[in-house]
């Protein structure tokens, strides 16, 4: 955090100090570009710290949005640059206003909760993936807290995860079904929305597949 928000302190300084100047000066301009080319530095120090604790612990939501915050500095850094060096700069909160806004759109295409999951589920069932000293196994806890977008990812899944995570899922899967097919609240065309119905027919789904295999299981104990 403490790098991203250099990278966002320097790109202000820069921009701030071309719109105020009378006159430019080639020094003012080879100055700002070097500070633009270090932050970028920075921000690379930056994505590269986020890729280490990611690799050794999984994702969260956190960590994908600081990524997509880097991503979206680095683009912002180089708009900058090129808006100095064709004298632009007072259309520089235009550019980085749009550039939030596809960042934002980006984010609710790929769904940050699946996205998290997905790669999280993919660390539990390979531990190939997860480098030597990493966290291995899947953190069930934080898992249970994502929404609905985390439900698709989870049921797809299920079979290929170990006896203690779908125990440990389950019963938070169950509660989900049940509100989704119960709450009032939940009803009807005004809480309609895409991912909870994604959710609700995965749900619906998993829930005859794991009544069944519990069935079985009941009938294999007498």
């Amino acid at each position: 955090f403490e790098l991203v928000l250099v990278a966002v302190l320097a790109g202000m300084l820069v921009v701030t100090l071309d719109l105020s100047v009378a006159r430019r000066s080639r020094v003012q301009l080879g100055g700002a570009l070097v500070l633009l080319g270090l932050t970028a530095v920075v921000l690379v120090s930056a994505f590269v710290q986020l890729r280490l604790y990611q690799a050794m612990y999984g994702w969260t939501e956190l960590r994908f949005v600081v990524l997509v915050a880097i991503a979206w500095l680095a683009v912002a850094l180089a708009v900058a640059a090129w808006l100095l060096l064709t004298r632009r700069a007072r259309w520089t909160l235009h550019a980085l206003g749009i550039g939030v806004l596809v960042a934002i759109a980006g984010m609710n295409v790929v769904g940050p909760q699946a996205f998290v999951t997905e790669r999280n589920l993919e660390r539990a069932i390979d531990p190939s993936l997860v480098p030597e000293g990493g966290r291995t196994g899947l953190d069930t806890e934080y898992l249970v807290e994502l929404g609905d977008e985390a439900v698709v990812p989870v049921t797809a899944a299920w079979d290929r995860l170990g006896a203690a995570d779908r125990a440990a899922l389950a019963p938070a899967l169950e509660a989900r079904s049940e509100q989704l097919a119960s709450d009032p609240i939940l009803q009807g065309w005004p809480a309609w929305n895409l991912t909870r119905e994604r959710a609700r027919g995965a749900l619906a789904g998993w829930t005859i597949a794991w009544d069944a295999r519990e069935a079985e299981r009941g009938t294999a104990s007498r």
